[in-house]
């Protein structure tokens, strides 16, 4: 009975041995896994900040295309002014010249 109570406790010594010996590549794996999850969360971590520069980009794009069209907007009109004053410089220059020839004939 001693003997077989002594073969019992080698047996299970063994297998105590195989399961530590089985369960460190688990161990490695779930290490590996572990660091492969941490990666893939950076991965997602660092989407996500260029997902968000990307939608800033996106805003700041459109405001400074806002702009261009009101800054286009405001040089149209400026051109528009621009005509505008000239061709009434040129009428103010016509009844400048009216008025000194009618001067003129009135003083002769």
């Amino acid at each position: 009975m001693l003997s077989s109570i002594q073969k019992m406790v080698v047996d299970v010594s063994r297998a105590v041995q195989t399961l530590h010996q089985s369960a460190e590549p688990v161990e490695s794996r779930t290490e590996q896994t572990g660091t492969a999850l941490a990666t893939q969360l950076d991965i997602m971590d660092m989407s996500t900040h260029i997902a968000t520069a990307i939608e800033q980009q996106s805003s700041v794009a459109k405001e400074v295309n806002h702009n261009l069209h009101n800054i286009q907007d405001i040089a149209q009109t400026s051109t528009e002014r621009a005509i505008q004053n000239r061709q009434a410089a040129h009428q103010v220059a016509e009844e400048a010249a009216n008025l000194e020839r009618a001067v003129s004939e009135f003083k002769s």
